[in-house]
């Protein structure tokens, strides 16, 4: 007698026991048939890795237009290989490789051309390593082991060949590109050493100091300007000089008389003999005149040489100081006699001398702004010419590196030159 709240369960197993033997037979009966009706798959497995020979030959659809930067070979490869070797397009060029061979394998008896490559892709799966982007695990499972192992090896054997293929047209599209910048950088280049003949020929102003690189106009600016600006304070010296001479002179005997002492205490003039001669001196202004204008005259004469337009101004500037001294001194002997000591007289003379001074200066003034007028606007000139050298040269330094980039690519691309 079993006790009241406990559950027999060797009694029920006891009682039910053919029930728990039929469920037993009938699960191991039903593996028996799923075993004998399902057919064994067989996986075949392998890894790649696929790298550019030279990731600069890539397509040039992807150089952004021709002068964009390459994309990252890992990353390119990472999204498109995988993807390939799975489209029916590779595995329709792998089983057409074998010259139909692969459509007759086992595991495709009874089906068609496009149903084998329906059931290759359904069992074909391509994915890259987390790791290494590079490298790619190509798996194919049939139901045949020696046609999944046929199968994986084919396809690797069809897509290198198709990818090198691909590197060999890119590689010729490459160079076939880049050989065209080539020629248009090096007809560039041509162009840029033309323009360059040319304006170098238009800078043909003859160098009178290479050491400083100065030329004809610059030093002729150079030794105007202070000379110029010379003229002007000695012109301003004697038109102060005269106007005092004036002023004295109205004043009266007294002044007169006052100013002429002065003159010959500094020598402007000189009283010699019995009969008073008065001698009218070439001042200290014209003394540094002549002496300035013949220095600068021999100087330029040794660099450019007798004749030249420069040199004959300087001689006719020369002459015009020593003519105009000639002239006060034959003026000075026109007063000769009893009157020489009227000291109004001598005042006179000695203002007209000044005015003479004066007017030489006014002269040689006007010519020296002519000739740095003319200077100025030829050095003008020249710098202009010389900056648009200096340009093209920065110009033709850039093409040269670009020139040099372009055939160091080339090479890269093929070293060989086979291609």
């Amino acid at each position: 007698m079993v006790a009241q709240g406990h559950f027999d369960f060797w009694g029920v197993l006891d009682r039910r026991k053919w029930i728990v033997f039929l469920g037993m037979v009938a699960g191991i009966g039903l593996a028996i048939l799923y075993y004998y009706q399902t057919p064994t798959l067989y996986r075949s497995v392998a890894k790649v890795q696929i790298k550019p020979r030279n990731p600069v030959a890539m397509h040039l659809s992807r150089l952004g237009g021709g002068g964009g930067i390459l994309p990252d070979a890992e990353e390119y490869m990472a999204y498109r290989h995988d993807k390939i070797i799975a489209e029916d397009t590779m595995i329709r060029k792998c089983l057409d490789a074998s010259d139909g061979a692969l459509y007759k394998l086992k595991s495709f008896q009874g089906e068609g051309p496009e149903e084998v490559i329906k059931t290759v892709m359904e069992n074909l799966k391509v994915t890259p390593d987390k790791e290494e982007m590079s490298i790619y695990e190509i798996q194919y499972d049939s139901t045949n082991r020696d046609d999944a192992t046929h199968l994986v090896n084919n396809l690797v054997k069809t897509y290198e060949k198709d990818l090198t293929q691909i590197h060999k047209d890119e590689t010729a599209e490459s160079i076939s590109y880049l050989s065209q910048v080539e020629n248009n950088t090096i007809a560039d280049l041509a162009r840029i050493q033309e323009e360059l003949d040319q304006l170098t020929a238009l800078d043909n102003v003859p160098r009178v100091n290479t050491h400083l690189g100065q030329d004809l106009y610059s030093m002729t600016i150079q030794e105007l300007k202070p000379k110029v600006s010379r003229m002007r304070d000695l012109m301003n010296e004697a038109l102060a000089e005269r106007d005092r001479s004036e002023e004295a002179l109205q004043m009266g005997v007294e002044a007169t008389q006052a100013k002429v002492e002065v003159l010959k205490q500094r020598n402007s003039i000189r009283l010699e003999g019995s009969t008073k001669d008065v001698e009218f001196q070439a001042s200290a202004r014209s003394q540094e005149l002549i002496m300035n204008i013949q220095v600068n005259l021999d100087r330029i004469r040794s660099r450019l040489g007798p004749g030249h337009p420069q040199v004959e101004s300087l001689e006719k500037q020369l002459q015009m100081v020593q003519q105009s001294i000639e002239e006060n001194r034959q003026f000075a002997e026109q007063i000769r006699g009893g009157t020489s000591d009227d000291p109004a007289l001598i005042l006179q003379y000695y203002i007209q001398g000044l005015t003479q001074e004066i007017d030489t200066y006014r002269a040689i003034i006007s010519r020296d702004i002519v000739e740095l007028q003319k200077a100025l606007a030829k050095a003008s000139e020249v710098q202009a010419i010389r900056n648009q050298i200096k340009s093209l040269e920065e110009r033709k330094t850039q093409v040269q590196h670009r020139l040099e980039e372009i055939q160091t690519q080339i090479v890269e691309i093929n070293p060989s030159g086979n291609i």
